[in-house]
């Protein structure tokens, strides 16, 4: 394959406007009772101690709810994460 070298370069970063989704502290606490919860918890407790598998998880499933606009996190959010 073959690149194209840029013809004028520009050397300004990109003015971007990045909509975040909501402020995580709106987001309610994630149900553990979802099918993906245990196989999540496996996976993250190879990295991180018991107590921060549930900090982490539970922190990273409002995170994507609120990119979301969403105020509960569901079952995508899970998937999401699990892949």
């Amino acid at each position: 394959y073959h690149l194209y070298r840029p013809v004028k370069p520009n050397a300004e970063k990109p003015n971007l406007d990045i909509d975040w989704g909501i402020d995580m502290d709106l987001v309610a606490k994630p149900d553990h009772r979802y099918k993906l919860y245990p196989k999540l918890e496996a996976i993250a407790g190879i990295q991180w101690s018991d107590a921060r598998v549930l900090e982490h998880l539970d922190t990273l499933l409002r995170a994507v709810a609120a990119l979301d606009r969403r105020q509960e996190a569901k079952q995508e959010d899970f998937a999401l994460l699990y892949r």
